[in-house]
């Protein structure tokens, strides 16, 4: 009888494995067709390389991007993820003067980009 508990147990977490890393597959290549994360979120991507010169682009996955400055006194990073249907954007500081900070978003990965900066744009004011 415990045998097959244990067996029905292994084969649904196996079941839930398969279907987990065929979504990724799925994800990976959807994202893939839409021209990659630096091609999809362009707009957002130079919106936040235009608040400071010095920023760059830290990664770039096929499903994140890492924008930001880092310097030895602290850092500011967004961090742009394409989820299942969402886009998450995180806005983090880290700068020994002003102490750690972070904000996130998260809007339909459709959504126009233009209203996703007009969002955090007046976040940021407000914060």
């Amino acid at each position: 009888m415990w045998k097959v508990i244990i067996l029905i147990v292994v084969l649904i977490v196996i079941g839930i494995l398969i279907r987990f890393f065929y979504d990724i597959k799925k994800q990976k290549e959807y994202i893939a067709r839409q021209g990659g994360m630096h091609h999809k979120y362009r707009k957002l991507i130079e919106y936040m390389k235009r608040g400071n010169p010095r920023a760059r682009i830290y990664k770039v996955t096929w499903y994140n991007v890492t924008i930001g400055v880092s310097t030895k006194s602290g850092a500011t990073l967004f961090n742009i993820t394409q989820t299942l249907g969402k886009v998450i954007i995180q806005w983090r500081v880290d700068i020994p003067f002003f102490g750690k900070h972070s904000l996130e978003w998260e809007f339909d990965e459709f959504r126009d980009q233009e209203k996703m900066i007009e969002k955090i744009n007046n976040d940021l004011i407000k914060y």
